[in-house]
């Protein structure tokens, strides 16, 4: 998936640890509802974070589960790992753990209008509503936060940025320039960062590889 669009979501416990908080979180990434607690940005609006998303693909940290030093602002821009939801996609929609499949398909009956003799397409569609989305969720906990934001007070993020420019470049990879705007994007994800901290909580990424994430009301 080519990242295109960024949602970074400050996570509260009740998206973690409750069926109606991961629903809510579901809701805030698909734009169904607001949340003040949000930073969203197009991958094209900052030549800086493109830069560093294809130093991400290159290093192939969106498989590399621990996060190092030297991925700090990789990280800020695209979080560590993976996302683990509580709960299932059926579960948040229904309301009830450990859900049968006859309740499933009445489920998929009332919401598609699939006829309930056509078990076939009830069980396609119950398997594809399986997983929450079709967005990339990542996730960084407090204590990698606290982490990142250590490494990045101690780091020229400009001249690691030019660095990676310039290998990139070498490849036949070039990009516009590097401008003001860039660095303060930078700068006001790492205040985000440091918010969430103080209220100990984690951060979800939502990365969607269209540029067409739904908008708020």
């Amino acid at each position: 998936m080519e990242i295109e669009s960024v949602k970074v979501i400050k996570l509260k416990k009740e998206y973690m640890n409750s069926m109606e908080g991961q629903n809510k979180l579901v809701n805030i990434i698909n734009g169904d509802i607001n949340c003040e607690e949000l930073i969203k940005y197009e991958i094209s609006d900052y030549t800086i974070s493109e830069i560093f998303r294809e130093d991400y693909y290159i290093k192939n940290y969106q498989d590399d589960k621990e996060y190092k030093k030297e991925r700090a602002v990789h990280a800020l821009l695209f979080g560590v790992s993976d996302f683990n939801y509580t709960y299932s996609a059926w579960e948040t929609e229904i309301g009830i753990e450990n859900q049968a499949e006859e309740q499933i398909a009445e489920r998929v009956v009332q919401m598609w209008g699939i006829a309930p003799e056509d078990k076939e397409e009830i069980e396609m569609i119950a398997s594809s509503f399986a997983n929450h989305d079709n967005l990339a969720l990542r996730y960084m906990s407090v204590e990698n936060i606290e982490r990142v934001i250590s490494d990045l007070e101690n780091l020229d993020v400009l001249s690691v940025c030019r660095s990676i420019e310039k290998e990139l470049n070498l490849q036949g990879i070039s990009f516009d320039e590097i401008s003001e705007g860039d660095i303060e994007f930078i700068n006001s994800l790492k205040e985000f960062f440091k918010e969430a901290v103080k209220d100990r909580s984690g951060i979800v990424y939502a990365l969607s590889d269209s540029c067409d994430f739904y908008e708020e009301d």
